[in-house]
This record gives structure tokens, sequence and C-alpha cells, in this order.
């Protein structure tokens, strides 16, 4: 069997500025400060709203300058040398609603109080979110309007987003990300372009579908073939559970470079991590079944959290056959913990397996064609992110990214070909005889298949400056964020 191989490697250097001018107040109206530094220490508490318990582990952002921390045992967290200023605090936890909330420094402690993200709560939205985002226009899809929804892969909560199509649940073929919408009659080439200019990002690490070669002769018929394949495009949707997802944000045109790799958005999803109760849930309709189970625990004070979770979905094309039918089993097992106290390591593992079979079988009611169309992926995923939070002047928070995937994948068709009846003659001059025909009937089989590896790392650093410029009235306060990447792809 020939062998088709592909690799590439990127490295990249990467620096992002932004430079918001922010105005100050005259000297004579500027209100008295209560330290002579113009920077200062801040500090804050989260609990729960019902009881004002900590809530440990909660993630704490200040947007406008990109730092991240994390609350303590006691529920409490600090930031060090901020510039005085305008900022927005924003505050997560899961199972909990998000709350921002803007402050102005010089400052005093900070309390947040976090209420149950329950859809039986006034309020909550269940739909998409606008916001802007380093200058592009940005969704935020919570984990309650995906649970309003009751969508079954990522494919559909796209369907949240401003303008998108409604269209029917379907796993009998390829899902492309469809943040981008296209009419006409060759709309579809618009599609495989939009969803392969697309980047999927899962907890800061990229998913990517270049070392995928599961398709016909590329010369003659294109990426095409008659089992379902992805070859050519984005990543496909239905391999992705959107039970285990707790946000997701879709960036839409060309945002930062540190997503790289684009050219029509990206798709950022957040999976669920830490401690939560054990969750089942079923769903069954005459073209669908489906169950997920997932569960977070916590291994101790210093040992972290763990969050592991088991999807099997079954789908068929048609209610009246079982003979084309899709079926996707995925396991993910996600530990969290912080390391060090002074100059903490935030980081999160995850390890995933998965298999997506796609079948059609040859109907017995109908055999004169013989169609066996099979698409089989086992898939085997590794990712590592984390920050460092170092508090330095020149760095504030170290970033990495290490992620590996590998996937065993296998396309098989077959059918019965049926062309017109042809004589052959093996005469080697002019004469009138008794030949053969060739048969008109022969069956036509394929096999294709890949073993595709996909590397990534990323390393960048965070932070931020307020200087004064010699003859202006005004400070100027930046954000700069640099790093390299590196991608390896080969599919042997």
């Amino acid at each position: 069997m020939k062998k088709l191989l592909l690799f590439s490697t990127l490295l990249s250097f990467n620096s992002l500025f932004v430079l918001p001018l922010e105005a100050q107040q005259a000297a004579g109206q500027q209100q008295k400060r209560t330290q002579t530094s113009n920077q200062q220490d801040l500090r804050g508490h989260v609990g729960q709203f019902k009881d004002r318990s900590p809530l440990p582990g909660a993630t704490v952002q200040i947007l406008e300058l990109g730092l991240f921390t994390k609350t303590d045992a006691s529920g409490n967290f600090s930031f060090s040398k901020i510039p005085n200023g305008k900022y927005t605090i924003q505050v997560q936890f899961l199972g909990m609603l998000e709350e921002d909330e803007q402050i102005t420094l010089p400052s005093g402690p900070l309390q947040f109080l976090l209420k149950e993200n329950s859809i039986t709560l006034k309020d909550v939205v269940v739909i998409a979110k606008e916001q802007r985002k380093d200058g592009a226009t940005s969704t935020v899809i919570s984990r309650k309007a995906i649970e309003h929804m009751q969508a079954t892969h990522l494919g559909e909560v796209l369907q949240l987003l401003p303008g998108a199509v409604v269209t029917n649940p379907d796993f009998t073929n390829v899902n492309k990300t469809s943040i981008r919408q296209y009419t006409g009659d060759r709309a579809y080439l618009g599609q495989n372009t939009s969803s392969l200019g697309t980047s999927v990002i899962i907890n800061g690490a990229p998913l990517s579908n270049n070392a995928n070669l599961q398709a016909m002769n590329t010369v003659t018929s294109g990426v095409l073939a008659a089992f379902s394949t992805s070859s050519g495009m984005g990543t496909d949707m239905r391999q992705l559970s959107a039970d285990n997802i707790e946000s997701v944000e879709v960036i839409r045109g060309i945002p930062s470079v540190e997503y790289g790799d684009l050219t029509s958005g990206a798709v950022l999803v957040t999976t669920k991590a830490g401690k939560e109760p054990l969750q089942v849930k079923a769903r069954i309709n005459p073209k669908l079944t489906q169950f997920w189970a997932g569960q977070g625990f916590d291994l101790g004070e210093r040992s972290g959290n763990l969050f592991v979770d088991l999807d099997f979905t079954k789908a068929y094309d048609k209610q009246i056959t079982a003979y084309s039918a899709y079926e996707r089993m995925k396991g993910t097992a996600q530990y969290s913990n912080t390391f060090g106290q002074d100059r903490p390591i935030y980081t999160n593992t995850t390890f995933s397996f998965g298999t997506n079979l796609d079948d059609t079988k040859v109907d017995p009611d109908y055999q004169a064609e013989q169609v066996i169309n099979k698409a089989q992926n086992y898939n085997y995923e590794f990712a590592t992110t984390g920050k460092w939070k170092l508090d330095q002047r020149f760095a504030r928070n170290i970033n990495y990214t290490l992620s590996a995937n590998y996937a065993f994948q296998k396309g098989y068709q077959q059918r019965l070909q049926t062309l017109s009846v042809s004589a052959v003659s093996q005469a080697t001059e002019d004469i009138t005889q008794e030949v053969s025909y060739l048969p008109s009937t022969f069956l036509n089989q394929m096999w294709i298949e890949g073993k595709p590896l996909n590397i990534f790392a990323r390393l960048s650093d965070d932070f931020y400056f307020k200087n004064r410029i010699r003859y202006t009235p005004h400070p100027i306060r930046g954000r700069l964020s640099s790093g390299c990447k590196l991608w390896g792809r080969k599919n042997h």
C-alpha cells in the first residue's frame, strides 16, 4: 500500500502591542490618594452567595492587563504592583455564574459572592453574548445556554451564534465549523475554506486537521471520498461532545496574533474541571441514543482536582433503516492543581481517547450495488497548559502549552460497478472471428489508512507597563505579549 507523508514545522516569534491611552484628570481635579506610589496591591475574597462560604480555586482576572490568579483555600486572592487606573475584574468558578466588576485603583479589599449557575434562577442568559476582544468581535456561550439547547456536539453549540443557520441535528455527515455562512450553488467550497481557516482551541491547545489525508486522488477527485472524511476541511465537530464544555468563546475575523494559524476566526473551548458532583445524562429519540456521565473529585488540599467523563453516542441517518449509522465513544480525564504559594504555577493536564465509527452497510433488501462505506477514527490526545505567576517587571505571567494528538484512521468504500458490454479482439490483421466480451460488472474496493500525528508547543510572556512621556500630560499604559510556537505534523 502506498504511504502518504506530510511533515511541516513552523517556528514563529509573535509580539502584540496594545497601547490604549487613558486620559487622566487635571492635577487640580485629582482625588487624594491613600498612598504616594502610583502602584498598589489588590486583594479580595471570593465566596458563595447563599452561605458566604469560601470558594477555593476560583479564577480571578484583570482583563485589561491580562493578569490571572486563583483563590487559595480560604477564598482569598491578591495581585501585586498594579498601576492605578480603571480595570475590569472577572471572577469565574465551575458551576457558578460569572461576575464582572469595574473598579478604580487605589481601592480597598474586594468581595465577590457568586450565585449558583442554575437554569431555575431568574435572568439566566441562555443565548450567546456579544463583546469586543483585541479589536475583533467575540461571542461567549455559557454552560447554561449549552444545557438549555441540549446540544450533543460542538457544531450544534455554534448555532447559538448571531446569524447562524439553524439546522436539524445530523451525525451521519461531517459537521464543519460555521462561523461564516455561505449560500449558493457552490456554497460547500466556501464552507470548506471557512472551516479550514477556523482554529478550534481546547483549553489553550489547538486542534489541527492538516495531517488528515483520508481522501481519494486529489488530482482527479479533490478531497472527496464516498466514506465520511474531513480531509481538506477543519475539525469535525461531531468528535467533540458538548456535555463536558463549560463555556465557548467564538472570535470572528482575525484575532490576536497569539492564536495563529487561522484565516476565519477562532473557537475557544473551556471544558469542565475541578470538583463537581456526579452527573448522568441520557438522550433517546428515534434517531439518536446518547449517554454521558461526569464527576469531579477533590484529591486533597495540595493534590489538586480530577474531572473524568465518558460519552457514548449512536445516531442513525433515517428512522426507517439501521444500515447507515454513526457511533462515538469518548473519555476524558482532566487534572488541575496549583504548585507553590509565593510564585504559584497553575497547571491543567488533559488526556482523552475517542473512537468515531461512520458506517454504511449493505441493505439486504437492496443488494444490486453492494454499497459499503466505512470510516474509522481512533484518537488519543494529551495536553498540558499552565501559567507561572512571577510578578516580575518584565515577566508577570509565563504561559506554556504542550499538546500531542495521534490518531489511526481507516477509510473503506465498496460499490458494484456496472458498465456497458464491450468486446475484446486479439486479432493482428483484418479478419472476421468470434470474440469474447468483458464482464459488464465488477466490484470496486478502496482502502485508505492514515496515522496523523500533531505536536504543538507554545511559550509566552505577558507583562504591562505605565510610563509618563516627557512633554505629554498623560501617561501611556500598555500590555505586551511575546512568545514562540512550534508545530509538528506528520502522517505515516
